[in-house]
């Protein structure tokens, strides 16, 4: 990695706040913010983005994780994987105890396939609905919104497109933890006519 200074010094010069913005010198098709404590936070950039993106949409891009961390998303990630992993642990020995209990009645071969499936859908259910599926969407609009009212909503828009072509659609599909693009666009009152409604 190394330090991008022009993208710091625009943070700073924006938002008040001293943030290291470093540029990841492998193919990392995204940006990201790291860090828990503020002197030790951090947003990081993909060499793709540095080298495909203009200016604009960069600013933009670093934006939306200068609001991950303005309103300190990564520290209610790090409590909202420590609750998940706390459910999961007092969930699984709950069940563990009623899968003992009736061990006798089942076949031996049976029972490492029962805990093995209730500890897979224990964590889906904590991890990937409660943790991904619902605290970290909710903290993806919300940091699009910072941009959006940061840099504007067309320009925001029009960053995130880009982002997604650099990504091969990857914005479009969506995933557990990200919402599509069609309704971060949404989110952020950007219609799909191209005319911006307010945010």
């Amino acid at each position: 990695m190394r330090d991008c200074k022009e993208i710091k010094q625009w943070v700073r010069n924006k938002y008040g706040k001293d943030i290291q913005v470093y540029i990841y010198k492998e193919a990392l098709p995204n940006a990201v913010a790291i860090g828990v404590i503020p002197p030790f936070q951090a947003i990081i950039v993909g060499r793709p983005l540095w080298e495909q993106l203009s200016p604009d949409d960069l600013r933009a891009i670093v934006s939306h994780e200068v609001g991950h961390l303005f309103h300190n998303h990564t520290f209610i990630l790090y409590l909202s994987s420590l609750l998940s992993a706390i459910l999961f642990i007092v969930s699984h020995f709950i069940l563990y105890e009623y899968i003992q209990e009736y061990s006798e009645k089942l076949p031996d071969y049976l029972i490492p396939m029962i805990i093995g499936l209730e500890a897979g859908l224990l964590a889906l259910l904590t991890w990937g609905l409660f943790h991904q599926g619902v605290v970290e969407r909710r903290l993806e609009y919300a940091a699009d919104h910072f941009a959006a009212k940061s840099v504007g909503v067309e320009n925001y828009a029009k960053a995130l497109k880009n982002l997604d072509s650099i990504m091969k659609g990857a914005l479009s599909k969506g995933s557990l933890s990200h919402p599509s693009l069609l309704k971060r666009l949404k989110n952020i009152g950007y219609s799909p006519s191209n005319e911006s409604l307010r945010v």
